[in-house]
């Protein structure tokens, strides 16, 4: 089963609910242009290979234009980071090296809760003001892990659970 949106330009973006512990085997007839995967690390974690055996073979559609950076096919990763240990960090390293060696089909984009902007709006509110919501944050800080808190709030990959970060975040 999935989620269909249909545009009125004969586009659709179909979210499919792939069942991982089978490897994504229900995805097996799918063509798509763009692929996004949420919450890939949690996915990685079951041993699944579904991403490599089903779901990456299937961005087979013809895009805009196969040879822009924007206009192609892309594969979204989106996930909480986590430990050097866990089962999703070679991938996130491939992406980290060919990210940093300027491959155009790769970018890490990090997400931390306190990246919101000072910019302030017509009537006198900061983007931060109205956007991070300052209880999430906290509870966050209280509720986790050191380690938690500094993967889910601030988007920082750990050594095996390992505090590697100075106070400035705490």
């Amino acid at each position: 089963s999935c989620y269909i949106c249909e545009f009125k330009n004969g586009s659709k973006v179909l979210m499919p609910a792939a069942g991982f512990l089978q490897d994504a085997k229900t995805q097996a007839g799918l063509r798509i242009t763009d692929l996004y995967i949420d919450e890939w690390t949690k996915i990685e974690a079951t041993g699944s290979e579904g991403i490599d055996q089903q779901l990456i073979g299937r961005q087979t559609k013809a895009g805009f234009n196969q040879h822009h950076p924007f206009w192609s096919g892309k594969q979204i990763f989106l996930a909480t980071a986590e430990d050097s240990s866990h089962a999703a960090w070679p991938r996130y390293q491939t992406f980290l090296k060919e990210s940093e060696a300027c491959n155009p089909d790769y970018a890490v984009i990090r997400y931390c809760y306190k990246d919101y902007s000072d910019m302030v709006w017509r009537d006198g509110t900061t983007y931060k003001q109205r956007y991070r919501i300052e209880k999430t944050f906290r509870n966050m800080k209280l509720n986790r892990s050191t380690a938690g808190y500094l993967q889910e709030g601030l988007g920082f990959w750990s050594s095996n659970g390992q505090v590697l970060y100075s106070g400035e975040y705490f």
